[in-house]
């Protein structure tokens, strides 16, 4: 199926409809109609992407097919010892973190050992280290178990003539350099990745010249060699539960389904379908194993906005309603929280409103039910969401209203507040940040609104 909202950035730079969104950063799963994509590998944070990956204990939000770019949240990519789903892109993608507690961020800074073993020390500073040898945007990253970090598919070039791409890169922290990581069978712009149990990684999904890629590949680290996963269903959004199973949710425009993929028989098996299937949503993996879906569009004429949120249930192979969110969205960076709730900020309302949100909302699973959370202070989506190891948000990039951004924040869930803090080097949307084991945070690629960039930073937080 032809995917709505893939290609170039339009205009003068500001993502509007039509452009090449993603991850994931944080954003998510799917394309939209008139506002972008949703990130893969972002997203995520955010993630995902969708949209983001993360090292955390459980649980990544993914965003479907990059913004957006997650969202990805990304799908949202399992950090080592971890769970979940970008994302998106671009997942962009919600991550979990290991916990700990700590104010928000502000002068001083900490030292901490590092998995390379050197101390790092606040405050807050974000740094160039070694570039891509090609711009990369709206891709997938994944934190491996050994420490480095997969980087799979995407698109580069100019905005307006980016070319998705087959080949995937590894990052290496410790030693600060980037190597081929072999290419898969199918090129993949806004791709869904999460790690499997067995250190492998899952592919599925993206698009290719404008059209949704219904395959799926599996990356192994011993070998660096990609191979062909059975074919899934269709193209979506991959959560890994807790069981180890992967949970697949549609993203397609026009088709959409959900289903469960089992990496010890290599084969897809049917699972319940949402009450409203959907796409350019994100998805993040709560506590409980249950799978979140927020904001998107629903698959239907005219595409209206969905406010209701739904949660799958590994356990019944059902969907519930998840209660109704304050406001339409896609390209939000969700990110489940050190005590569980989720969090999600900005978006894209929908056309022909041409705004990004500032508002954000949280969704406690205990109730069921939404509520508003502290406003941002300047317009964003499709930007990166990454739960921290002391249980704070780092929340970068984006898009703003006119432009890309390198302003970052901290989310103190004690005190309900968003805080400034170091920005990024480059404005970027449609990147991935990936919290290394260390604590620090990998940003990787994105769009500057005129060409996917190969540039790349570490961020020590000052929270830390």
């Amino acid at each position: 199926m032809q995917v709505a909202g893939e290609g170039g950035a339009a205009g003068d730079g500001v993502p509007l409809s039509g452009d090449a969104a993603g991850e994931g950063g944080a954003l998510g799963e799917g394309g939209e109609p008139g506002v972008g994509d949703a990130g893969g590998g972002g997203r995520g944070s955010g993630a995902s992407s969708g949209g983001q990956s993360s090292a955390g204990s459980a649980g990544q939000s993914s965003g479907a097919g990059g913004a957006g770019p997650s969202g990805a949240g990304s799908a949202g990519q399992s950090g080592a010892g971890g769970t979940g789903a970008e994302a998106g892109s671009g997942g962009h993608a919600g991550q979990s973190g290991s916990g700990g507690s700590g104010g928000s961020g502000g002068s001083g800074g900490s030292t901490f050992p590092t998995h390379c073993g050197a101390p790092v020390s606040g405050p807050a500073h974000c740094d160039l280290v070694a570039p891509m040898a090609q711009g990369r945007g709206q891709h997938s990253a994944t934190l491996l178990a050994n420490g480095k970090v997969l980087v799979v598919g995407g698109y580069s070039g100019p905005v307006n003539t980016a070319k998705d791409l087959a080949s995937a890169v590894m990052y290496d922290p410790c030693a600060d350099t980037w190597s081929p990581a072999g290419t898969m069978a199918d090129a993949r712009g806004g791709p869904s990745a999460v790690l499997l149990a067995d250190g492998r990684v899952l592919v599925e999904g993206g698009t290719a010249d404008g059209w949704s890629v219904a395959t799926a590949e599996l990356y192994d680290p011993s070998s660096n060699q990609w191979s062909k996963a059975a074919s899934p269903p269709g193209p979506g959004v991959l959560v890994r539960l807790s069981s180890g199973k992967v949970l697949l949710v549609g993203s397609d425009v026009v088709d959409n389904t959900t289903a469960l993929y089992d990496p010890g028989t290599d084969t897809w098996s049917a699972t319940g379908v949402e009450a409203k299937p959907r796409f350019g949503f994100e998805a993040t993996l709560l506590g409980s194993g249950k799978v979140l879906i927020s904001g998107g569009f629903a698959v239907e004429p005219f595409a209206p906005a969905v406010l209701g949120a739904e949660a799958y249930d590994p356990s019944s192979g059902s969907w519930s309603a998840a209660g109704t969110m304050n406001r339409m969205r896609n390209g939000h960076a969700p990110v489940r929280l050190a005590s569980g709730r989720v969090l999600v900020s900005g978006g894209y309302p929908q056309a022909p409103d041409p705004t990004p949100a500032t508002s954000t909302e949280i969704y406690d699973p205990s109730t069921n039910a939404w509520t508003a959370g502290p406003a941002l202070p300047e317009p964003r989506w499709i930007h990166s969401t990454t739960l921290l190891r002391d249980g704070h948000v780092l929340l970068s990039g984006g898009a703003g209203t006119n432009s890309a951004l390198a302003s970052a924040l901290l989310y103190d869930e004690h005190l309900g507040k968003f805080a400034a803090t170091a920005s990024l080097n480059f404005a970027r949307w449609s990147h991935t940040a990936t919290l290394l084991p260390d604590g620090r945070v990998l940003i990787v690629g994105g769009n500057d609104s005129k060409a996917m960039l190969d540039s790349v930073e570490i961020c020590t937080p000052d929270a830390l």
